[in-house]
């Protein structure tokens, strides 16, 4: 399977990077202001990855390794926080850390949220899946511009959720 990954050199030129089987790099998107994800479906046909910068998450269908054009998959109001690290669950919602919000939140592949874990802290940064059974998710957060206002602001907490995630798939 094929990875695609983000090479930022400015906030406002960022490019989106596929890194081929042979370690070739080849450009996949620009325009790019502050990437995060990427996250891709259990299949490998989809990947999502957001622009945090613009609260905005982008669909991209994968063929042969290769991304097809963006397409806006869902917009982040400003109370809702700006979409971060992400991961997909064995049933293919996407759980999705918010940046600002204090929250991680599971989205159905239409994007309506069905299940919020709100935190102690309000940056989010990442989630993964773990565990001997995959129900458990880890989410890490930031204390970056917190110091002494948040005192958990920087740790990793984890909860267990109902539906489990999935292995990383391979490279290559």
């Amino acid at each position: 399977m094929h990875r695609l990954f983000l090479l930022c050199q400015t906030r406002k030129g960022c490019e989106l990077f596929r890194l081929g089987p042979d370690l070739s790099l080849s450009v996949q998107d620009q325009g790019i202001h502050i990437c995060n994800g990427p996250a891709f479906s259990a299949d490998g046909r989809q990947m999502l990855h957001s622009d945090s910068l613009r609260g905005q998450t982008f669909s991209y269908d994968i063929r042969d390794g290769v991304a097809g054009q963006g397409t806006l998959w869902r917009s982040f109001s400003d109370d809702e926080g700006a979409p971060d690290g992400m991961t997909f669950d064995s049933e293919g919602a996407l759980w999705v850390a918010c940046w600002g919000s204090g929250c991680v939140r599971r989205l159905l592949p239409d994007g309506s949220c069905d299940q919020v874990i709100e935190l102690p802290v309000s940056q989010p940064s990442s989630v993964a899946f773990g565990g001997p059974d995959l129900r458990t998710l880890f989410i890490t957060t930031a204390s970056e511009g917190l110091e002494g206002r948040e005192p958990m602001a920087g740790a990793l907490f984890a909860a267990r959720v109902e539906i489990p995630g999935m292995l990383p798939a391979a490279f290559g």
